[in-house]
Order: structure tokens, then C-alpha cells, then sequence
């Protein structure tokens, strides 16, 4: 089960005209759980591509700079930045070293950093961490999505993950026996996420799409017979 939805993911990552995944803009973040040992927390890596809402990528591991390495690797494994791709994130301290590791100048990277008092959102600041403020507010005016630094896409990817995957609900019994069957579930998750849902946010005329289609890597609607049978 595991290899065929990989290998189905994985055919995300070129399209017929050998393009890889338009990356234009791009915010990542971390979801906080646990596998096996309550003690010991896990977290879940996660990116998505804002104009087309893929899920490009997920890493499950511990919080570190390898890992936040790891998923921007995976990202850039699949895709095509193009120009010069937007990024967006929390203020979690490795991010920007990756960043700059993996593009220097060439992208812009802002940082929305909020201060919770009492578990409410207390103070929002948003930064320009590489390229200019006025660099930023440009490339805010140019955004179809997008009207100042935020991460509001990938914090409701997460909210999506954590509904549709049953091992990462609030106070529900289910928790993962170990990282690996995480990962499955989590695969599982993207699978339908990018190829198989239609998406209310997705709406182009009378039709709904999914990210795939919107970022041009298929042109229509695939199902759980196509994935399981792709192998």
C-alpha cells in the first residue's frame, strides 16, 4: 500500500512536458503529535503551494534542521521554481537557514511570527528576512491569493490533515503504533488531497478542481482504483 501510493505521489512531480511543479508560492509549517510514546513527540513537516493548493511535500521526524532540510529538498526535487518563488513560514529558527541554504537571494522569504498569551494570538509580526520590504510589498500586489505575509493556507492544511487523518484527531482514542504507519496514513491523506478531491476553493466556472489539475500535472479527477492499480 505504501509503495503504490508513493508511486503515485511521485507521478506528481512531472507532467507530460517533463515540467515539474510550479512553485511560485510556497508556505510550510510543523504539526506537534506523538507516536507510541507520549513523552516523545513527533512532528509532521508540511508545505503547500499556494496558487494551485498542492501538498508538495511531508517529512515526519523530530524538529530539526536535517528535517526542515529534508522537506524543502523533497519540494525541490519535484518541482520548478521558475522565477523567484515567494515563501512564507512561522518563525520556527531553522527555516531561514534552509531557505538561505537552498536559494540565498534568489527568493523572497517573510517570516509571520505570532505571540499566543493565554492560547490566544496576542501580537502578529511580519518580517522580510531575505530581499527588501519593498521587494515583498511588491510581490504581495502581484499575489492572486495573497494581501500581506500569512500563513492562513498551510495553518488550514494542517486543520485539513489533522480531519482526515485518524491518528492525529483531538482527544479521539486512535494514535499511530509507530512513525511508519503515520507516514502511510499521511501519504494516504495527500493522495486524495492533490488528485482525488475536488476543492471548493478550487471553483473555475460551473467546475471544481483539484490542486493537480490546477497546476497542470493532470487533467482530471483520479480515484482510489487508479492509485492502487498504478503499480
Amino acid at each position: 500500500m505504501q509503495a503504490r501510493s508513493a508511486a503515485s505521489q511521485n507521478s506528481l512531480s512531472r507532467d507530460g512536458s517533463g515540467q515539474g511543479i510550479p512553485i511560485v508560492e510556497v508556505q510550510a509549517d510543523e504539526l506537534r503529535t506523538f507516536a507510541s510514546c507520549k513523552t516523545q513527540p513527533t512532528w509532521i513537516f508540511t508545505n503547500i503551494e499556494v496558487c494551485s493548493r498542492l501538498w508538495p511535500s511531508t517529512v515526519v521526524r523530530r524538529r530539526s534542521y536535517a528535517n526542515t532540510k529534508a522537506l524543502f529538498n523533497d519540494t525541490l526535487g519535484r518541482g520548478d521554481t521558475g522565477g523567484t518563488p515567494f515563501i512564507m513560514t512561522d518563525g520556527f529558527e531553522f527555516y531561514e537557514r534552509v531557505i538561505g541554504t537552498f536559494f540565498g537571494v534568489a527568493c523572497l522569504y517573510a517570516q509571520v511570527v505570532k505571540t499566543w498569551r493565554k492560547n490566544r494570538v496576542t501580537r502578529v509580526e511580519r518580517r522580510a528576512v531575505i530581499g527588501s520590504t519593498t521587494r515583498l510589498e511588491k510581490a504581495l500586489d502581484e499575489s492572486e491569493d495573497s494581501t500581506r505575509a500569512n500563513t492562513a493556507y498551510i495553518e488550514c492544511l494542517n486543520l485539513t490533515i489533522r480531519q482526515s487523518v485518524a491518528y492525529l484527531r483531538r482527544r479521539s482514542p486512535p494514535h499511530a503504533r509507530c512513525e511508519r504507519r503515520l507516514r502511510r496514513q499521511l501519504e494516504l491523506a495527500r493522495c486524495h488531497y492533490n488528485i482525488i478531491r475536488r476543492h471548493t476553493g478550487l471553483r473555475f466556472g460551473g467546475e471544481r478542481r483539484t490542486p493537480a489539475m490546477v497546476a497542470g500535472l493532470r487533467d482530471g479527477v483520479c480515484s482510489f482504483r487508479e492509485v492502487f492499480a498504478f503499480a
